[in-house]
C-alpha cells in the first residue's frame, strides 16, 4: 500500500517561499522569433566561426553595457551600433554585447532578468520577457546579439536569439565561473584578475550564506521561482 510520508523536516527547510516561473516554450509562443530573426542568428554564428578560424581577416568585436537596466535605452544604443557596425563592416564583425544577468555575490543588484524593476521585488516572469522582446527589437535592426548566462536555466529562455556565448573568466588561477552551453559556440572573456589572499574564498564563502531569489526546477520538475534562506554554514 502507497503511503505519504511526512518529509518537512528534511525537505527545503531552508526555503521560504516558492513562485511559478513560466516554461520556456511558453515564452518563445509569446514572443517567437521570426524566419528574419533565425537567419540573422545562424549567419552571425557563422561569420563569428570564420573570422576565429581564420576564414574571414575581419576582427569580431563585441561591444555593448555591462548590464542591461533600461529597454529603451538599449535599443537607442543599439541603432547607433548598427551604423557604425554598417560603416565598417569591410573590417570588423560587431555583434552587440547584452548582459541581463550579474554574477553578484553578496550585495548589488542582480540584473535585468532576475530584478528587472530595480526594486527587489525578483519579477523573474517579467524579467524573461523583457530579456527575450529586447533582444528580438535589437535582431530587427540587422545586429547580432552576444550574453553571458549565469545559471542553467535562462539559456532555455533566449538562447535561440543568441550569436555568440560570453563564458567570463575571473582570473586564471579561478577558471569560468560560467561556461555557456556546450551546444552552442561559445566565446571566453577573461575579466579582472582577482589577487590577495584568500579573497575568492572568502567571498565565496560569504555567498554561501546570504539570503535570495534564483531560478530552479522543483520536485515536479516544472521550473519555479525560489526564495532561499542561506545556507546555515560554510566552509573555506
Amino acid at each position: 500500500m502507497l503511503s505519504t510520508q511526512d518529509k518537512t523536516r528534511i525537505d527545503d527547510t531552508r526555503i521560504a517561499s516558492v513562485r511559478p516561473l513560466m516554461t520556456p516554450a511558453l515564452l518563445e509562443e509569446r514572443w517567437p522569433a521570426n524566419a528574419a530573426h533565425l537567419a540573422l542568428v545562424e549567419h552571425s554564428r557563422q561569420a563569428i566561426s570564420d573570422v576565429l578560424q581564420g576564414r574571414d581577416d575581419r576582427l569580431v568585436v563585441v561591444v555593448g553595457p555591462c548590464s542591461i537596466h533600461d529597454h529603451d535605452q538599449a535599443v537607442d544604443y543599439a541603432r547607433r551600433l548598427q551604423v557604425q557596425a554598417d560603416r565598417h563592416a569591410r573590417d570588423l564583425l560587431v555583434v552587440m554585447r547584452v548582459y541581463f544577468e550579474k554574477p553578484r555575490t553578496t550585495v548589488g543588484w542582480k540584473g535585468y532578468i532576475n530584478d528587472p524593476h530595480l526594486d527587489g521585488s525578483f519579477a523573474m516572469n517579467e524579467g524573461l520577457e523583457m530579456a527575450r522582446k529586447l533582444m528580438l527589437d535589437i535582431l530587427d535592426l540587422g545586429l547580432p546579439v552576444a550574453t553571458e548566462f549565469l545559471d542553467l536555466l535562462s539559456p532555455q529562455y533566449i538562447s535561440d536569439l543568441v550569436a555568440g556565448i560570453i563564458a567570463v573568466m575571473d582570473g586564471p588561477e579561478i577558471g569560468p565561473f560560467n561556461i555557456g552551453n556546450p551546444g552552442e559556440f561559445t566565446m571566453v572573456e577573461l575579466a579582472n584578475l582577482v589577487r590577495g589572499r584568500g579573497g575568492c574564498g572568502a567571498a565565496a564563502a560569504v555567498c554561501r550564506g546570504v539570503p535570495g531569489w534564483g531560478k530552479g526546477n522543483g520536485a515536479g520538475r516544472l521550473e519555479q521561482i525560489t526564495n532561499s534562506l542561506g545556507r546555515i554554514f560554510s566552509s573555506l
